[in-house]
């Protein structure tokens, strides 16, 4: 005789971030700040290169954004079923 045991709010740990809640920022790689270039004409009409080092606008300057697989909770929730095998013995 088989009996189902049902964890309705089991977590495990996200996968996506191990478990920090926070994933490194793809577009500065962590740093918080990113060059930024800009072109612009002079009134030669030679073109002129402006390079400036600014704060990373997908990250807000921090490095790392929550995870978007948990929210930055670091861990998701999950239903468990377990088998388990009883005998009758056992249920008496």
């Amino acid at each position: 005789m088989h009996s189902w045991l049902e964890y309705p709010n089991h977590y495990q740990m996200c996968r996506a971030c191990n478990g920090t809640g926070s994933i490194t920022c793809s577009i500065c790689a962590g740093r918080g700040m990113r060059y930024e270039t800009h072109y612009d004409y002079g009134r030669d009409g030679r073109i002129l290169i402006h390079e400036s080092l600014g704060r990373c606008i997908m990250c807000a300057g921090s490095g790392s954004s929550p995870c978007y697989h948990c929210h930055g909770s670091g861990s998701l929730r999950k239903q468990v079923s377990i088998t388990i095998a009883t005998t009758e013995s056992a249920r008496k």
